[in-house]
């Protein structure tokens, strides 16, 4: 992993393949040579109270679509988030409804036929039933 002064014409010039290369001005910044195109990336150290948390690698865009400048100033900004202490790459925070409270709501907000209100009660109890409890942002498809 280089250290380089990164210019448009050094990115240019890059062979495919040739690795990550670091920015010298930009802490963070990178240009990842894969196989097929360059992109620009940022990393760093995710730290809480002084703890190092997590290292998080974040993809900014294609050398082709955007250009070193802007490449720059969205570093800059993605760097500040994580010195911060926040892990952009981190998924939603869980709602707290759970599949039950979930369906409950969408069965008031719906003017249906008990028959069709008994099958989804009786789907929730013989297909869901080991999910109560849980809240629907953290059922995955497993």
């Amino acid at each position: 992993m280089a250290v380089v002064k990164l210019t448009e014409k050094r990115i240019r010039d890059l062979p495919l393949g040739a690795g990550i290369f670091r920015d010298k001005d930009v802490k963070g910044l990178m240009v990842v040579s894969h196989k097929t195109t360059k992109t620009y990336a940022c990393q760093g150290d995710v730290r809480r109270n002084g703890r190092h948390v997590r290292t998080v690698r974040v993809k900014i865009d294609r050398c082709d679509r955007i250009g070193l400048a802007e490449a720059r100033r969205r570093a800059k900004a993605i760097m500040s988030t994580i010195q911060s202490g926040v892990d952009p790459t981190a998924g939603p925070r869980q709602s707290g409804v759970t599949v039950a409270e979930a369906l409950e709501a969408h069965l008031s907000e719906r003017e249906l036929r008990p028959s069709t209100e008994r099958s989804y009660r009786d789907h929730l109890e013989r297909y869901l039933v080991r999910l109560r409890g849980r809240a629907v942002a953290d059922v995955s498809r497993q």
